[in-house]
């Protein structure tokens, strides 16, 4: 670094680039003192922020960052999906709320599993949003028929095997 700099300076002035070497100081990791360091109570923060409590999985916030990540692509590449869970206040009400939570975790995280790049996120109680990317919507359709037929097989839950059923809307 001192010498980058140095040379950048000698272009300018012979007697620059001497004082440079003789009297400034270059730390280490002089980005580490620009850019302070993320200390893990500010991780901690970031985490909650973009994560459901109740699941693990990314939240609505971190999936509308996926979004935005992607509004460049050209019109009619990009879908955003929303998976509904059915009959999930009726498995709710059957095995609580923990394990209903452990299920939408499970779908989850086998969709992430089966579409790695789709942004998996739960937008609200008992629906996952995701992003799939496709050359038109008869491809996107033809996915959403693919993945679903790997979704809707039962998940272990509490030592029980509880079936799924789902919907998407794009």
């Amino acid at each position: 670094t001192r010498n980058a700099i140095a040379g950048l300076a000698g272009l300018f002035d012979p007697a620059l680039a001497e004082w440079v070497k003789a009297n400034v100081a270059f730390p280490n990791s002089m980005v580490d003192r620009i850019t302070p360091a993320t200390s893990d109570r500010e991780r901690k923060i970031t985490h909650q922020a973009l994560h459901d409590d109740d699941t693990g999985l990314p939240n609505r916030l971190a999936l509308e960052r996926v979004v935005e990540a992607l509004a460049d692509w050209p019109a009619g590449q990009v879908y955003v999906a929303a998976l509904g869970m059915d009959r999930f206040n009726h498995m709710r009400g059957a095995i609580g709320h923990k394990l209903a939570a452990q299920a939408v975790r499970m779908v989850g995280n086998r969709l992430g599993g089966l579409a790695p790049t789709c942004g998996v996120a739960r937008i609200s109680t008992d629906v996952l949003g995701f992003v799939l990317i496709a050359r038109d919507e008869a491809a996107v359709l033809e996915d959403v028929q693919r993945l679903l037929r790997q979704l809707e097989l039962p998940v272990r839950v509490g030592g029980e095997a509880i079936d799924v059923a789902l919907s998407v809307g794009l």
